[in-house]
């Protein structure tokens, strides 16, 4: 950016209209502004500053203080500044808010503040004081504070820059140098190996919980080894294998089991047949014995009965494996208690889940309906986008008709006075008219009388003619026709009477002429004038001045009706601000809304995953809990104890009736005496029948049965959990280990770009590229700093770090040659820290221009506010020559300073100074 000429206007001290042209100054590269101390120097700076971004070079001047207290209400206050980037030509103007008088009336007003940008290019100006701004920063590719920081640099700055910290220089440096995107890259690498490990650990979680549903059936030893493999924190591929070696032990249990009830299939359907004969034995055995008890009558009634007794006795097996059953549903009632405890928990759950998913649903709704309404909030507000700015085209079309209507009134006064100037004109002519007339009459009068007057003279004369004697007149002496007196001439005092009478006629006439001239004059200038504002108002009008009257009257009507509409589409524009405003005020809100809803549908779609997958963890319990029952509930249960009491009650029973049948056995032997010869002879074909043992075998049998389908029904359940679960213990382990090596690649890359490694010197990415930067900043910058002092000092980076946990920055050491020490650039003295800031500009200033990774800055220019006092007579040559030097590369260097010697060396100089009013004024001097 190089300037090229400043224009300010009731701006600080500068109360009156003041053009400063850079151009003049420029042919050498180097100029001074002087003067004394608070007559303008600095506002030089800040005018060009507030012209750029709105705001002073300095912290300490305000806005509303930049209107000087010495401007009156009819002087505006306003920057001009006109630069050169990239051999373009652009000009700013600005104008801070300020109290001014109204165009019309003695009342005040506020101007806002405004801006314009105009491009030499011809292309549309950007207006309005935040868009110029913008658009500034985007041509200079610097904001407010790094402009100030490397290119307009006010009192205290250059130390202000070489003792910022190191986050400070970071910001300056993320600006100028474009490195936000390596910053960028480090939260992202941070935020993926962070999502990766999130995921690591889920499936880590997934893989524990499927593991913990395995189970080795009826092995202890295998459980505690898998018991081993559930307390890792992740299990190993041997672990896999042994997981897989107890499903396949598991399924060849199964199958052992299910060749097992095969075979007691076979056993009891053999022993079954058996049982039938040995039925039909014990009936004919039965009979036999009914009928020798009958038969030996009360002899052996007895004996029958005992013999009845004892076959009812053997029951007791039946009632005593009744009662052990008895026995085991009784002790399994409070299994019963927990699974009803269990279903109701499950029950709650699955009320959660569809209480959270009918939430969901309302939440759902309601952020679709927020941000529907955020939408068409947000299209209207880029609707109203541009109200502001028609506001204020409104207003100054309000504020041009209003000049119209009152260039309207001002022309009906200035014609209203020339019509009576005109009336006044008509008068003073007629009056002169008069005038001359009444002239004319007493000069013809006064001319008569003299001649009768002379006439009269020559006759007295000619009377006293002698002939041959010289005339007294003529002196002729012939007398041919000598005057006679007329008789009625005037005397000599009516003659004067006369001439004084014609004297003051004529006098009165030229009078009312001159006034009748002087006015005509007068009206002509008036009418040429009045005309020219007619044509301004009414450039097509051709008609006279006196035929004025109705066209004012209609371009009146015609104003007026254009003021009524600018003021209905004002209050209008009005509206649309307020209602912009109250958009973006309303926006804001309704977002935070949306985004705390957002965040409750998440929470709710996480707790009702967590209530899921208690629910599922509820069920799988519930479904173990049901297999080990006998029976699907508690009621069920308790009907079976009751059924088994009954058997055991008709056990009882039965060994009653066995005990009448005893007695009545031997009433019956008589009749069966008959048939006990034939049911013996029946019975010798069963001889190889034994009853008890094909009963034991056969209730053994049944009993073998049951236990092994109890043992299949587990076994099943068991394979079935143990195959699903490592199935998804197989897939999650082969997808672990491929995001594992991407989390490992990816937690790598974000520690060396976040600075988290020792051996990378902990370094963040950003800070490494702008610590590169910096060190050909500092490179440049000791080309200077050496010859300023003497070859004596040389910045350098600190790269050392107080602790491990610390990060190498942008902090600046300086090395002593004399005494070969490194220390802190805080150590320099006032006049060392000032050739160390200073020589830093500069090489911050070669770095931007060559650097490709400048972004477009251009820095054609430099000032420098004060801060050389504090040099020697030497070191003062040395950064004499260094500006010199820079300034010879097409470069403008601008200095503000008091000191003298600086006056002597620099031709080129701005004198500022200040009158006793306060008001200041520029001269060049070159």
């Amino acid at each position: 950016m190089k300037p090229i000429s400043l224009k300010m206007t009731g701006f600080e001290s500068y109360c009156k209209p003041v053009e400063i042209d850079f151009t003049k100054v420029s042919d050498k590269g180097l100029f001074l502004i002087c003067g004394s101390t608070g007559s303008g120097k600095t506002t030089i700076f800040d005018a060009i500053t507030y012209a750029l971004y709105g705001e002073p070079s300095g912290d300490t001047r305000k806005e509303s203080m930049l209107r000087s207290t010495l401007a009156d209400e009819n002087i505006p206050t306003k920057v001009e500044f006109t630069f050169e980037v990239n051999s373009k030509i652009y000009t700013v103007k600005r104008n801070p808010k300020y109290i001014r008088k109204a165009k019309t009336g003695n009342k005040t007003v506020t101007e806002n503040a405004n801006a314009e940008l105009i491009y030499s290019d011809g292309r549309d100006p950007v207006v309005q004081t935040s868009k110029v701004t913008a658009a500034v920063q985007d041509i200079l590719k610097l904001c407010k504070k790094d402009f100030c920081q490397i290119a307009m640099i006010a009192q205290g700055a250059f130390q202000k820059f070489l003792l910022a910290p190191t986050e400070d220089k970071k910001t300056i440096f993320r600006e100028i140098f474009k490195t936000s995107r390596y910053q960028q890259l480090e939260e992202r690498l941070d935020a993926d190996a962070k999502a990766l490990s999130f995921e690591c650990r889920e499936i880590n979680n997934q893989i524990s919980h499927d593991i913990n549903l395995i189970e080795a059936f009826d092995d202890e030893e295998k459980n505690k080894e898998l018991s081993l493999i559930k307390e890792k924190s992740f299990p190993e591929e041997n672990d896999i294998e042994f997981l897989e070696y107890i499903c396949k032990d598991n399924d060849k249990k199964l199958k052992k089991n299910e060749k097992l009830i095969k075979d007691n299939q076979k056993e009891l359907e053999e022993i079954n047949s058996k049982a039938t004969r040995a039925e039909e034995k014990r009936k004919i055995a039965g009979q036999i014995v009914s009928l020798t008890a009958q038969l030996e009558n009360l002899k052996e009634e007895s004996l029958a009965a005992e013999s009845s007794l004892k076959k009812a006795m053997l029951r007791e097996e039946e009632k005593s494996q009744a009662q052990e059953k008895l026995t085991l549903i009784k002790n399994s009632l409070e299994d019963y208690q927990q699974l009803d405890t269990e279903e109701k928990a499950a029950k709650d759950f699955a009320k959660k889940i569809a209480e959270s998913l009918n939430s969901q649903n309302k939440l759902k709704n309601e952020i679709a309906v927020s941000e529907k309404e955020i939408t068409a909030k947000k299209d209207r507000l880029n609707k109203l986008e541009d109200c502001g700015e028609q506001l204020i085209i409104i207003q100054n079309q309000l504020e041009e008709a209003s000049d119209s209507y009152e260039q309207i009134q001002t022309i009906k006064n200035k014609y209203s006075g020339f019509i009576r100037q005109k009336e006044i004109l008509n008068e003073k002519q007629e009056e002169a008219a008069k005038a001359s007339q009444d002239f004319k009459n007493k000069n013809a009068l006064y001319l008569e009388k003299k001649r009768l007057f002379f006439m009269e003279q020559a006759g007295i004369l000619s009377q006293e003619l002698i002939e041959n004697q010289p005339c007294p007149v003529c002196g002729s002496l012939d007398h041919p026709s000598p005057a006679k007196k007329s008789g009625n001439a005037p005397d000599k005092e009516e003659l004067d009477e006369l001439e004084k009478e014609a004297e003051e006629s004529s006098n009165n006439f030229t009078k009312l002429s001159g006034e009748s001239s002087e006015l005509m004059a007068g009206l002509s200038n008036e009418e040429k004038n009045l005309r020219e504002q007619i044509l301004s108002l009414l450039p097509d009008y051709t008609g006279t001045i006196e035929n004025l009257n109705d066209s004012l009257l209609k371009k009146e009507g015609e104003v007026n009706k254009k003021l009524s509409l600018l003021r209905s589409q004002v209050n209008e524009a009005k509206d649309m601000v307020k209602e912009k405003t109250d958009l973006q005020n309303e926006i804001p809100l309704l977002e935070k809304t949306l985004s705390d809803d957002q965040a409750s549908l998440s929470q709710n779609l996480i707790d009702c995953e967590k209530y899921r997958s208690a629910l599922e963890e509820k069920t799988a319990f519930i479904n173990k809990l049901k297999e080990k029952l006998l029976f699907s509930s508690k009621a069920q249960a308790e009907e079976n104890i009751s059924s088994l009491e009954d058997v055991i009650n008709n056990i009882d029973r039965d060994i009653d009736n066995a005990k009448k049948t005893y007695e009545n056995s031997s009433k019956k032997h008589a009749e069966y005496s008959g048939q006990l010869k034939q049911a013996q002879e029946v019975l010798a074909t069963y001889q190889d029948i034994n009853q008890e043992e094909v009963l034991s075998q056969q209730a053994k049998l049944e009993e073998k049965k049951y236990n092994l389908s109890q043992i299949h029904d587990s076994l099943i359940s068991v394979c079935k959990n143990n195959s699903r679960s490592l199935e998804s213990i197989k897939k999650l382990f082969e997808s672990i280990a491929t995001i594992e090596k991407k989390r490992q690649m990816v937690s790598h890359l974000a520690n060396i770009a976040n600075g988290n490694i020792s051996s990378s010197g902990k370094v963040r990415l950003e800070t490494y590229v702008q610590a590169a930067f910096f060190d050909r900043i500092i490179a440049r910058a000791n080309k200077r700093f050496l010859t300023m002092s003497s070859r004596q000092f040389e910045l350098v980076r600190d790269i050392s770090t107080e602790n491990h946990r610390s990060q190498i920055g942008l902090d600046l050491n300086v090395v002593d040659h004399h005494n070969g020490s490194i220390r802190a650039v805080s150590t320099l003295s006032g006049g060392e820290q000032f050739q160390a800031s200073l020589s830093l500009a500069l090489g911050l200033s070669d770095e931007i221009q060559e650097s490709s990774g400048g972004g477009g800055i251009h820095l054609d220019s430099m000032f420098i506010d004060e801060g050389f006092g504090s040099l020697d007579p030497a070191t003062l040559n040395k950064a004499m020559n260094s500006l010199m030097s820079l300034a010879q590369n097409d470069k403008l260097i601008g200095i503000i300073s008091h000191v003298e010697e600086l006056k002597s060396r620099i031709d080129n100089r701005i004198i500022v100074t200040k009158d006793i009013n306060g008001n200041s004024t520029v001269q060049i001097e070159n």
